[in-house]
């Protein structure tokens, strides 16, 4: 399981309501934590907000991905 997705659930969210308090949409959640893709700095920064954690936290910088678009 991803980090992501354990912080989401440890916190009692569906990656919809982690997507509508982001500001994305639910697949780009779901493609984040499938490890598909690496969100972009102000996304990665926006989900540790809502998460209450650190970017770093979540992402560790030897991560692999392509990076997801902006929202």
């Amino acid at each position: 399981m991803s980090e992501l997705r354990r912080l989401r659930k440890n916190r009692g969210l569906t990656q919809a309501e982690l997507a509508r308090r982001v500001g994305v949409n639910q697949s780009l959640i779901a493609s984040i934590e499938l490890g598909y893709y690496r969100p972009y700095p102000k996304i990665k920064k926006r989900i540790a907000e809502v998460l209450g954690v650190l970017p770093e936290d979540i992402w560790p910088e030897a991560g692999v991905g392509k990076e997801a678009p902006e929202a």
